[in-house]
């Protein structure tokens, strides 16, 4: 089995014309997949690219609600949340948005 660089191949499909805003059977876009796989490089890729912030799964999911209880550890989901582009202009006062989720105990470690 070959290690896939996820980033690389997101990347390469964007510049390939791919519609980052493709939805598969259940409503699920390329961003709710990368949020909740904790692949930050992916979401910021995908963002450039102009995938909707505001797509719905069929149960009314969107990709931040998937990146609040995404994938990976604590750190990545805080990465995939500052990519974000409206919470970015939180950051200043609040910080980063990932650390102060966490302080909220929105994030558990373990």
């Amino acid at each position: 089995m070959h290690a896939v660089d996820i980033e690389s191949c997101t990347r390469e499909l964007i510049a390939a014309g791919a519609d980052v805003d493709a939805a598969g059977l259940t409503g699920t876009t390329p961003l709710m997949k990368a949020c909740e796989r904790g692949a930050a490089p992916c979401v910021r890729a995908l963002i450039a690219a102009g995938a909707s912030l505001d797509a719905q799964s069929l149960s009314g999911t969107t990709a931040l609600a998937v990146a609040c209880a995404g994938g990976g550890d604590g750190n990545q989901r805080a990465q995939v949340l500052d990519e974000f582009p409206y919470l970015q202009s939180r950051r200043g006062r609040l910080g980063r948005i990932g650390n102060v989720l966490q302080a909220g105990g929105v994030f558990q470690h373990g």
